[in-house]
């Protein structure tokens, strides 16, 4: 059975649940960390034409 965790925070807590009395083999898992990057900073310059004059 294949379940991909996503976790957004620091920490992820699995949880594992079975139906039978008797000790299993265990699990194995794979996992990644993948870094979000913040967006690029938004550059613009005022246009000095865009306000009216006063």
């Amino acid at each position: 059975m294949w379940v991909e965790l996503v976790s957004t925070g620091p920490d992820l807590l699995v949880i594992f649940t079975v139906s039978s009395h008797f000790p299993g083999r265990g699990f194995f898992g794979n996992f990644s960390f993948v870094e979000v990057l913040p967006p690029p900073p938004i550059s613009a310059s005022i246009d000095q034409n865009m306000y009216p004059a006063y």
